[in-house]
C-alpha cells in the first residue's frame, strides 16, 4: 500500500488508523511518523519522532526528515536504495543558541547517525527475482533444472501444456543470474526451451555482509568497485565520532 502511493499522508489520523487497523502497528509508531523515505509520499523506510520532552525539536524537524530521505536513498553498505528500515529518533542534546542548530550543524551529523545505525543493525542486502516460465519437451526436463538450479534458481512448478506435448516449468531466478539465460538454454535443450522472465519481488541474501568468503560479501564490493567506492564494506564504528573533552 505505501510503495503504490494508496496511504493517505495528508491525513495524519487516516493514515494511523489504516496502519493500525489493517496491518497491526503500534500506536506509539502510526502517530509519530515524520517521515517516509526515499520517496515522501510512497518510500518503504520510516522515520519516527520517539523523543521525549526534547527542547527545540521542532526547529530542526525539516533537516531531520532532510537527512533521512537523502540516507535511505543511499545506504551504508553500498550506496543503493534502502528497503523496510525504521529509524527512530530517540534523543538528542540541542545548542540553546539557535545557530549552533541550523542546517550545517545537523544535516551531517544526522546522516551520518543514520548510516552508522543501518550497519550497527544486521544489514542485509536485497536482490531482485525474477518469475521465470520455461516451456519445453518433457525431454529435456532435466536439463532445464539443472540450469535454473545452477543460476541460484528455484522451481516452483511443473505442469503440462493442454493440448501440446510441452510441459510449463516456472521458477524463481536472481535478476544477477539471469545474463545469458536464453541462450544457455536452448543451447542444452538443442533449441527446444523457450523461457520468459518477468519481475517477481525482492528476496533477501542472508549471508553475513562482513564474511568475505560468502557471496554478497564479493557481490557488494564489486558494487562498491563500480561506483568508484572504497571497497572494504564500512562498520558502524567508522560513523562514531568521539566528543571533544571539555
Amino acid at each position: 500500500m505505501i510503495k503504490e502511493g494508496q496511504l493517505p499522508m495528508d491525513d495524519q489520523n487516516k493514515r494511523a488508523k489504516i496502519l493500525e487497523i489493517d496491518f497491526e502497528w503500534d500506536p506509539s509508531i502510526t502517530k509519530r511518523i515524520w517521515s517516509f523515505g526515499p520517496e515522501a509520499d510512497k518510500g518503504s523506510n520510516i522515520l519516527v519522532n520517539a523523543t521525549k520532552s526534547v527542547d527545540y525539536i521542532n526547529e530542526i524537524q525539516q533537516y531531520v526528515v532532510t537527512s533521512f530521505q537523502q540516507s535511505s536513498s543511499s545506504g551504508g553498505l553500498c550506496d543503493e536504495a534502502m528497503r523496510g528500515v525504521l529509524f527512530k529518533f530517540n534523543d538528542c542534546n540541542l545548542h540553546a543558541d539557535s545557530i549552533h542548530r541550523g542546517a550545517g550543524q545537523i544535516l551531517q551529523a544526522t546522516s551520518r547517525v543514520m548510516t552508522a545505525s543501518q550497519l550497527r543493525a544486521d544489514p542485509k542486502l536485497v536482490e531482485p527475482m525474477y518469475l521465470v516460465e520455461v516451456q519445453c519437451p518433457q525431454s529435456v526436463m532435466g536439463s532445464v533444472y539443472s540450469v535454473i538450479s545452477n543460476r541460484r534458481g528455484v522451481i516452483k512448478s511443473t505442469e503440462m501444456v493442454i493440448g501440446t506435448p510441452l510441459v510449463s516449468i516456472t521458477g524463481n531466478l536472481p535478476v544477477l543470474e539471469s545474463f545469458g539465460l536464453t541462450e544457455e538454454l536452448r543451447g542444452v535443450t538443442q533449441g527446444q526451451a523457450f523461457p520468459q522472465c518477468s519481475f517477481s519481488h525482492w528476496k533477501v541474501m542472508e549471508d553475513n555482509v562482513y564474511d568475505p568468503q560468502s557471496k554478497v560479501h564479493k557481490l557488494i564490493k564489486s558494487i562498491r568497485k563500480r561506483k568508484g567506492l572504497k571497497e572494504d564494506i564500512p562498520l558502524y564504528t567508522d560513523y562514531c565520532d568521539a566528543m571533544p573533552k571539555q
